[in-house]
C-alpha cells in the first residue's frame, strides 16, 4: 500500500501529485475486480478526494469494459469479448457482475462521477439485466446531475422484450421526475432550463418511433413545470415530428398534443411554420396567429422600444437594440398579410354558405340558413369561437374548408338550437355525401342525430345508412341499422352480404344469404356474383354448387355477369372441369368470360390447356386485353418456355397492349425466370413510365438469379429516379445486400423501412434478420426479431439460422424451444436446428427432432441428409449408418459419410465407401473428391490420393478446383514431399489462393522447413492479412526452430492489426441438456467440484511420473501458445461429465479450437484411470480415448511435429 500512502499524502496538500495519479491510473487496471474493490476501500479510508476515486473507477471500468468508454476507438479491446462460437450468457453474467460491483463502490458525493459515465453504466446495466436495486441507485445518481447529460447519452435503447418502443422512454421519464422533485437548493433554475431543452430534443428523436404512444409522449413533455421552458420551439418541433410519424392520430389526440405548446413562447420562425402546418388543428393555428398579432401590436404600440421589458419570445433577457425602420416595415407587411388571410377566410366561408343554401333548395328542404340563424363569420375571432365550440374540430384548415365539414356542422347546430325536423331527402343527401367523401366522423354525427330522433328506419333511409357504413367498413353499425329497419328489400341484403364478404367474413356472408332466402327475398343479378365470390374465397365447392342450383332456379343462368362469377367460383375451388362446362354452355361470352377461364387453368397448373383456350379465343376473333396477356405471359413463365414467351411478346408488340406497363412487367418477370437478361433489360428500358412493380421485377429477377450486384445498382437508379420502393422491393434489395455483404446499404434500407412504415411488413423484417445475420451483426438481427409483433415461421427460422451462421448454436437451440411453444417448425427450420445440434454435439436434441420428423412424416429431400450429418458430426457412426440405410441415397448422402471418415482420418474406410458408391451407379461430384482426398491426406495414402486426383478429370470429367489442389498440397506436404508440393503449386493451371499456400505452410511447420515456409507466408500475406490462423502457423514454425525474434515481431504485428484468437469453448451433453464451458470459466454452478476433480487427476499424474505440460512446463511461450490455440476448455467439460454421469458411461465433448498436447496427454490418462470412453471433436479431428489410447495415434493434436 505504498502508493496508497503516496496518494493520501498528496491529498493533504490539497490535490494529489501528478505522479501519484498516473501511477494509480495505470496500476489499477492490472488488478482483478476483487483486489480492485479492496484497494478502492483502502484509499477511501485514507481520505483521498472523491473525484479522484471516481476518476480511477472510470479509468478502470473503461479498460475492462470498453462499453463504458466514451472513446469509440477503445472498443476493440475487452476482457469480456466472447468467441462467436461460444454462448453469450457467460459473457453477460460477467458484465452484470462487473456493473453491479462498480455501482456498489461508487463514491456517494455528488459530481464525484461524471454523468456521462453513469449513463453509459446504466445503459450497459440495462442491457445485461442488473438487479433493480442497482438500477435504481444509478437512476438516483444520474437525476442529481441530469443537467450535465447530453442527448446522445440519454438515448438509451429499450432492452426489454415487453417494451414496444426503440428507446427507453420510461427510463428518461423516471430520471426527469426525480430531477424535478429535487430540492430547489440542489436544482437551480439554469439547470432546469437545460433539462427542459434536453427533454425537448429527446422527444423530437423519440417521436420518429411509430411505436411511441401518445400517453408516453405527453407524460414526458408534462413532466417539467411550465416555467422550465423559456421557449417552446423545441417542444413544437417534437410535436410536429410526432404528428408526422403518426398519421393515424385522432383529432381529439391532436388537440391534446397542441395543448402542450404555449403559442406565446414560440419564436417568429416557429410561429410562421405553425401557421402553415396542415397537421395542426385549426384552433392551434388560430391561437398562434393571434399570439403573433398581439406581439406585433405591442411592438407597434411601444414604437420599437423594448427597454426594461422582457421579450415574450426569448423570455430570458431584453434585446440590446431597437428595431430599424426596415424591420418595422417588414412587420407592417406581415400584419397586412395576416389581415388579407382573415378576409380570404371570411369570403370562403360566405361562398360555402351560398353553395349549401342552393343545394338544400334543390332538395326542397324545409329550412334555410337564414332561418337557422347561422352567423356570417365576419371576423377571425368569430371563426375561432365557432371552431372552439366544435367538439370534433381538426379537419378544417386554412384554404381547405370543404362543404361537407361546414354542412354537417351547421345542420347539427340548427337541429340542436331550433329543434326543427329535417326531411328524409336531406338526410339521404348528407349520407351519400359522407359516403362519397369517406368522412367517418361526419357520418357518425349524422347517424347519431338520426338514431336520437327516429326509433325505426324505413327502407330508403336504412339503405342509405347501410351503404354508407359498408363503404366505411363499419360493419357493427351496419348490422345495427339492418336490425332497426322496419322492412328490407333485396338491396338491403345485397349491401350487407357484400360488406361481410369484402371484409373477409365469408361464413357470415353466406349465412346472411340463406337467411335472405328463408324470409322470402328473391335474389337478383347483383346478389349471385357476390355470393359466388364468397364461395370461391373460402373455398367451399359444395356450397358453391348449391348456389349454382339457386342460379338456375331463379332464372339467371343466361346472365353473363352471373355466369362469369360461376366460372370464377369453380376455378377458385379447383374444379376446372365444371368451370369449363359452364363456359361451354354460355350463349354469349365477353372478355371477362375468356379471362376467367384462361386464368383459371393457369391457377390450377393446367397451363397447356389454358394456352389452347387462348389460341381458340384468337381464332374466334375475340381481342384479348391486358388481363389476358399478363395471364398468358405468366403461364409462359411457369412453363419455362422462352420460345413461346418470345412469340407472345411479338404479338403484344403489334397491338396497343405493347405500351401497357402491366404487360411489360409480366414480360420482365418471364424473361428473368428463364435467365434471358438482355431481353428483360430491353423491355425494362422501353417502359416510359416505370412503376414500382417494374423496378421490383428487375431487382427481384437479378437477385433470384444470382446477380445481386446488378440488383443493387438497379435499386440505386430507382432512387435517383425518385420512385419509392414497396415492401417487395426492400426485401429483394436486402437479400442482394446479404449476398454481397453490403452492411452499410442494408442499414440505410433499414432506416428507410422505418421511416416509410414498411418495417411493419413481416417480409421486410425477416429479410433484415437474414441480412444482418449474414453480415455478422447478429445482435442487430436479434433487435429486429424482437420488434416483430406477429412472428411467423420464417421469422423464427431466419433468426435460428442466423445464430447458427454466427456460431451461436447454443442460443439457436433455445430459440427453437421457444418457437415450439407457439408455432410448428417447417422443414427449413428443422434443417437449421439440426445443423446447430451437429455444431455443438447436442445429440439428444437431434434425436428429439428425429422423433418429431418420424411422427409428422416430414421426409423431404433435405431433412434425411440433415439427420445423417448430425449423427456423423456427433460421432455416432452407428446411428448414422442406420439413417443412411433407411433413406433415399443421393450424392449428398454419400458425401456426408465420406466427410465423416475423412475427419476421423479413416482413409481406408473412405476408399471402401467410395468404391461402394461407384458400384451403386452414383456419379461423384466435386465435394466427393474433396472428402476423399482429405481422407487420403490424413491417412498418409499418397499414391491413392494422386490416383484419385488424376481420375477426376480423366475418368469422371470433373475439373479440379482450388479446394482439390489444396488437398493435394496437404497430401504431399504431410507425407514430407515438400519440394513436390511446391512444384505442384507452381504447375497449377489456376492461381493459388491463401488456402493452398496455407497447406504448404502447415507442412513446413510439421517438417520445420523455414525457407519454404517463409515463401508460403509471403504469398499468403500478399493476398490476405486478416486471417489469424496463418499468423499462428508462421509463429509456430519460428518457435519450433527457436527464432524468438521473429515470433515477437509477428505477435506485435498481430496486435497492431487487431487480430485476436477466439477463446476456447467446449460443450458436453448431460441428461439431454447441453452445458458450455469457456476457457478459464469460473461461473458454472459446479465449477468448484469440476476444479477439484481435475486437481485430483493432476496429483495422480504427478505421482505416476507424468508431467502436465500446462502446469509444469518452464517454456513460457509453449504455455501461452497452448492457451491461445487450445484453451483447455475440454478438461472442464470432461470433468463435469464425469461428475454428473453414471460410472462406465461414455462422454462426448465438442470444442471450437484444436486440442493441444497437454490436453491430449491428460485425457489419455483420465480415460485409463476412470475406464471410460471419452470422445472429443475439435476443429479438425475426432479423438476417441479408450484405456489410455487415442484413435488419432497421437498424431492429431495441435503443434505435433516430426
Amino acid at each position: 500500500m505504498n502508493k496508497v500512502a503516496l496518494l493520501a499524502s498528496g491529498n493533504i496538500a490539497g490535490k494529489p501529485t501528478q505522479f501519484a495519479a498516473e501511477c494509480w491510473f495505470d496500476d489499477a487496471c492490472i488488478l482483478d475486480m476483487d483486489y480492485f474493490v479492496k484497494t478502492i476501500s483502502g484509499i477511501q479510508a485514507k481520505g483521498v478526494r472523491p473525484d479522484l476515486i471516481g476518476s480511477i473507477i472510470t479509468h478502470y471500468a473503461s479498460k475492462w469494459l470498453p462499453d463504458l468508454s466514451g472513446d469509440e476507438a477503445g472498443k476493440g479491446q475487452t476482457s469480456f469479448e466472447v468467441s462467436p462460437d461460444s454462448i453469450v450468457t457467460a459473457s453477460w453474467m460477467k458484465k452484470r457482475f462487473f456493473v453491479e460491483t462498480l455501482v456498489g463502490i461508487l463514491p456517494p458525493e455528488k459530481d464525484s462521477i461524471p454523468c456521462s459515465f453513469l449513463l453509459r453504466l446504466l445503459r450497459t446495466g440495462n442491457k445485461v439485466g442488473v438487479e433493480p436495486a442497482y438500477r435504481a441507485e444509478l437512476e438516483k445518481r444520474i437525476s442529481w446531475q441530469l443537467d450535465q447529460a447530453s442527448l446522445k447519452e440519454i438515448m438509451i435503447p429499450s432492452f426489454s422484450h415487453t417494451c414496444g418502443t426503440l428507446l427507453d422512454v420510461e427510463l428518461v421519464l423516471r430520471l426527469v421526475k426525480r430531477f424535478v422533485n429535487l430540492d430547489e437548493a440542489v436544482r437551480s433554475g439554469t439547470a432546469l432550463m437545460k433539462v427542459a431543452k434536453l427533454v425537448d430534443c429527446y422527444l423530437a428523436e423519440a417521436a420518429v418511433d411509430s411505436s411511441l404512444s401518445l400517453m408516453d409522449f405527453v407524460g414526458l413533455a408534462e413532466a417539467l413545470p411550465g416555467h422550465a421552458r423559456a421557449t417552446d420551439d423545441g417542444l413544437y418541433r417534437a410535436t410536429d415530428t410526432y404528428l408526422k410519424a403518426h398519421p393515424g392520430v385522432s383529432k381529439e389526440e391532436r388537440k391534446n398534443l397542441c395543448r402542450l405548446i404555449d403559442s406565446r413562447k414560440l419564436s417568429p420562425e416557429a410561429s410562421l411554420h405553425a401557421a402553415q402546418n396542415e397537421r395542426l388543428p385549426v384552433r392551434a393555428v388560430i391561437q398562434v396567429l393571434f399570439s403573433e398579432q398581439t406581439k406585433i401590436n405591442r411592438q407597434i404600440d411601444w414604437s420599437g422600444s423594448f427597454s426594461g421589458t422582457i421579450s415574450p419570445t426569448l423570455g430570458l433577457e431584453p434585446p440590446s437594440r431597437c428595431h430599424s425602420k426596415r424591420e418595422m416595415n417588414a412587420q407592417q407587411m406581415e400584419i397586412k398579410k395576416l389581415r388579407e388571410d382573415v378576409l380570404r377566410l371570411q369570403s370562403q366561408c360566405s361562398a360555402m354558405q351560398g353553395q349549401i343554401a342552393k343545394l338544400l333548395e334543390k332538395k326542397r328542404g324545409l329550412f334555410s340558413w337564414k332561418k337557422l340563424g347561422v352567423p356570417s363569420l365576419k371576423t377571425a375571432a368569430s371563426v375561432a369561437g365557432k371552431i372552439e365550440e366544435d367538439e370534433g374540430e381538426g379537419e378544417i384548415g386554412f384554404g381547405q374548408h370543404t362543404p361537407l365539414d361546414m354542412k354537417t356542422k351547421l345542420v347539427r347546430d340548427a337541429m340542436q338550437e331550433l329543434q326543427i325536423t329535417v326531411e328524409e331527402e336531406t338526410y339521404i343527401a348528407l349520407l351519400k355525401f359522407c359516403e362519397w367523401k369517406r368522412a367517418a366522423n361526419e357520418a357518425a354525427r349524422v347517424y347519431s342525430y338520426i338514431s336520437n330522433s327516429m326509433t325505426r328506419l324505413n327502407v330508403r333511409l336504412g339503405n342509405s345508412l347501410l351503404s354508407m357504413f359498408v363503404r366505411l367498413r363499419n360493419l357493427v353499425d351496419a348490422w345495427y341499422v339492418f336490425g332497426k329497419m322496419e322492412e328490407r328489400d333485396v338491396f338491403s341484403w345485397n349491401v350487407l352480404v357484400g360488406g361481410y364478404a369484402k371484409a373477409g367474413y365469408f361464413d357470415e356472408a353466406l349465412n346472411l344469404y340463406h337467411r335472405m332466402l328463408w324470409v322470402g327475398i328473391k335474389p337478383d343479378v347483383y346478389t349471385f356474383p357476390c355470393v359466388l365470390r364468397t364461395c370461391g374465397g373460402i373455398p367451399d365447392l359444395a356450397r358453391g354448387r348449391e348456389v349454382h342450383v339457386h342460379v338456375v332456379r331463379f332464372g339467371f343462368e343466361s346472365d353473363i355477369d352471373v355466369v362469369n362469377a360461376l366460372i370464377t367460383m369453380y376455378v377458385k375451388c379447383g374444379d376446372v372441369h365444371s368451370a369449363r362446362l359452364v363456359f361451354v354452355r354460355m350463349p354469349r361470352r365477353d372478355r371477362i368470360s375468356w379471362n376467367a377461364m384462361i386464368s383459371g387453368y393457369f391457377e390450377n397448373g393446367e397451363c397447356l390447356e389454358g394456352l389452347r383456350l387462348f389460341f381458340m379465343m384468337r381464332e374466334l376473333s375475340v381481342d384479348p386485353d391486358f388481363m389476358t396477356m399478363t395471364s398468358v405471359i405468366s403461364a409462359c413463365e411457369l412453363l419455362g418456355d422462352e420460345r413461346l414467351g418470345r412469340a407472345i411478346h411479338g404479338y403484344v408488340s403489334k397491338t396497343e397492349l405493347g405500351v401497357d406497363v402491366s404487360v411489360d412487367n409480366s414480360l420482365i418477370q418471364m424473361y428473368s425466370s428463364v435467365g434471358n437478361w438482355d431481353d428483360a433489360e430491353k423491355v425494362f428500358s422501353r417502359i416510359e413510365s416505370k412503376d414500382v412493380v417494374s423496378w421490383t421485377a428487375m431487382i427481384s429477377g437479378y437477385e433470384n438469379n444470382g446477380l445481386p450486384d446488378k440488383a443493387v445498382k438497379t435499386y440505386q437508379v430507382m432512387e435517383l429516379e425518385g420512385d419509392m420502393p414497396d415492401e417487395i422491393t426492400i426485401a429483394s434489395v436486402l437479400s442482394a445486400c446479404a449476398s454481397l455483404g453490403l452492411l452499410d446499404m442494408g442499414i440505410k434500407l433499414h432506416e428507410l423501412a422505418k421511416r416509410t412504415g414498411l418495417i411493419s411488413y413481416v417480409i421486410v423484417a425477416n429479410t433484415l434478420i437474414d441480412m444482418y445475420s449474414k453480415c455478422k451483426c447478429i445482435d442487430k438481427a436479434l433487435e429486429v426479431f424482437h420488434c416483430i409483433p406477429d412472428k411467423n415461421v420464417i421469422s423464427w427460422t431466419s433468426i435460428i439460422l442466423g445464430l447458427r451462421l454466427n456460431n451461436r448454436s447454443f442460443e439457436a437451440l433455445i430459440f427453437f424451444r421457444q418457437m415450439k411453444l407457439s408455432l410448428n417448425p417447417n422443414s427449413v427450420t428443422l434443417v437449421s436446428v439440426l445443423s446447430a445440434c451437429a455444431r455443438i454435439g447436442a445429440l439428444m436434441c437431434g434425436k428429439e427432432i428425429h422423433a418429431h420428423v418420424l411422427r409428422k412424416g416430414l421426409f423431404d429431400s433435405f431433412i434425411p441428409n440433415a439427420l445423417l450429418d448430425m449423427y456423423v458430426r456427433c460421432g455416432r457412426m452407428g446411428p448414422a449408418w442406420n439413417q443412411f440405410n433407411t433413406q433415399r441415397k443421393d450424392i449428398a448422402s454419400w458425401n456426408i459419410l465420406l466427410t465423416g471418415y475423412a475427419q476421423r482420418g479413416q482413409g481406408e474406410l473412405a476408399v471402401e465407401l467410395f468404391d461402394r458408391m461407384i458400384n451403386s451407379k452414383v456419379k461423384p461430384d466435386e465435394i466427393t473428391f474433396v472428402s476423399l482426398l482429405c481422407a487420403c491426406s490424413r491417412s498418409g495414402m499418397v499414391s491413392e490420393g494422386l490416383e484419385y486426383f488424376n481420375s477426376m478429370k480423366n475418368k469422371y470429367c470433373i475439373a479440379p478446383n482450388l479446394k482439390h489442389y489444396a488437398c493435394m498440397v496437404d497430401l504431399l506436404g504431410r507425407a514430407g514431399k515438400l519440394e513436390d508440393a511446391h512444384e505442384f503449386i507452381q504447375k497449377m493451371p489456376l492461381n493459388p489462393d491463401p488456402a493452398i499456400w496455407g497447406a504448404l505452410l502447415n507442412a513446413c511447420r510439421i517438417h520445420r522447413w523455414i525457407e519454404l515456409g517463409e515463401l508460403a507466408a509471403r504469398h499468403i500475406f500478399e493476398m490476405e492479412k486478416v486471417s489469424v490462423g496463418y499468423y499462428i502457423l508462421l509463429c509456430n514454425l519460428y518457435a519450433d526452430i527457436g527464432n524468438w525474434d521473429e515470433v515477437a515481431r509477428l505477435r506485435k504485428m498481430m496486435r497492431e492489426t487487431g487480430l485476436t484468437v477466439d477463446p476456447g469453448c467446449s460443450w458436453v451433453e448431460v441428461k439431454g441438456k447441453v452445458h458450455a464451458f469457456l476457457s478459464g470459466d469460473d461461473f458454472h454452478p459446479q465449477i468448484k467440484e469440476v476444479t477439484a476433480t481435475l486437481e485430483g487427476f493432476y496429483q495422480k499424474m504427478k505421482a505416476a511420473g507424468l508431467s502436465d505440460a500446462e502446469r509444469s512446463s518452464v517454456d513460457e511461450f509453449e504455455v501461452s501458445k497452448a492457451e491461445i490455440f487450445c484453451g483447455h476448455s475440454e478438461r472442464l467439460a470432461i470433468a463435469f461429465g464425469l461428475i454428473n454421469t453414471a460410472p462406465g458411461m461414455p462422454i462426448w465433448v465438442t470444442k471450437n479450437l484444436y486440442m493441444c498436447e497437454s490436453c491430449h496427454s491428460t485425457i489419455k490418462f483420465i480415460s485409463k484411470v476412470v475406464r471410460r470412453e471419452i470422445s472429443v471433436r475439435d476443429t479438425e479431428h475426432f479423438h476417441h480415448f479408450k484405456d489410455g489410447i487415442c484413435s488419432c495415434g497421437d498424431e492429431g493434436y495441435w503443434g505435433k511435429t516430426r
